[in-house]
């Protein structure tokens, strides 16, 4: 039976030993909090388009990404994003379907290098959630549907329906789940207007994590949007992709558009 679960940062940390505290957050945000990153920054407008990941230090290429979006009017209905080795192969692939809310989308993930798997499903209002481990343990949660509560690609979603009403340095709430948690961290999403001047159209909006604790482990995201054109160009933080050490990478994403833009 599906069951409520308690928001993860209500509940007390390590008081007594500094180490042990050091290390819950570090797990906390980089391998928890953070490994929802992969599940939004993945499209922009046109039917068919790619992105291409690079470590923000090294510039080295780490993974690729193929995208094919379903849409109604301005909104994705269904996405397909797969994800590629820098050599073409396979690693990962996440399809969203959003049925009744733009979301809150179904979903499917499965990294195939682990067998790791998460599948979110709407429910009323209710958003149900499962977890299935590479050694194929099974945890299921469910969170009641709630203003401004997103999962995945319902953020690109949110972020068309309102980027035109936001205003300069203006900070909204947004209630980010993780799936991988089965729960909601809120967040606050700024709206910083064009960063290079050159570029006008090129719009841009920071995501920080609200509860203070772990901000001190959490690095900020940034994505960059074309506001005329309404399509994602380039995201910047980590991402639960991880590394042959286990790592998340710190990432450029940046994205093409064979059909134009």
């Amino acid at each position: 039976m599906l069951t409520k679960i308690k928001a993860v940062y209500h509940t007390p940390l390590p008081q007594t030993k500094k180490y042990r505290y050091n290390r819950v957050m570090k797990n906390l945000t980089l391998k928890t909090i953070l490994s929802f990153l992969i599940l939004f920054p993945l499209y922009a407008g046109p039917a068919v388009f790619k992105g291409k990941a690079i470590e923000a230090k090294s510039g080295q290429p780490i993974y690729l990404e193929d995208h094919k979006v379903e849409y109604n009017g301005p909104l994705v209905k269904k996405v397909i994003t797969i994800y590629l080795s820098p050599d073409g192969k396979e690693i990962a692939r996440l399809t969203s379907i959003f049925a009744d809310n733009s979301q809150l989308p179904n979903t499917e993930f499965i990294d195939k290098r682990t067998g790791y798997k998460e599948i979110t499903t709407l429910k009323g209002d209710e958003y149900h959630i499962k977890t299935i481990s590479p050694k194929g343990k099974e945890k299921e949660g469910s969170l009641s549907v709630k203003n401004n509560l997103v999962c995945g690609q319902g953020y690109h979603n949110y972020i068309i329906s309102n980027m035109d009403s936001f205003k300069l340095n203006e900070t909204r709430e947004l209630r980010f789940i993780i799936p991988s948690m089965r729960d909601y961290f809120t967040f606050d999403l700024t709206y910083l207007g064009p960063l290079n001047k050159e570029k006008p159209d090129e719009v841009s909006f920071r995501l920080d994590i609200t509860n203070w604790i772990i901000k001190m482990f959490a690095d900020k995201i940034q994505v960059t949007y074309s506001k005329k054109d309404k399509v994602l160009l380039r995201y910047e933080g980590l991402t639960n992709l991880k590394n042959d050490k286990g790592d998340q990478y710190d990432a450029i994403l940046t994205y093409t558009f064979p059909e134009g833009r």
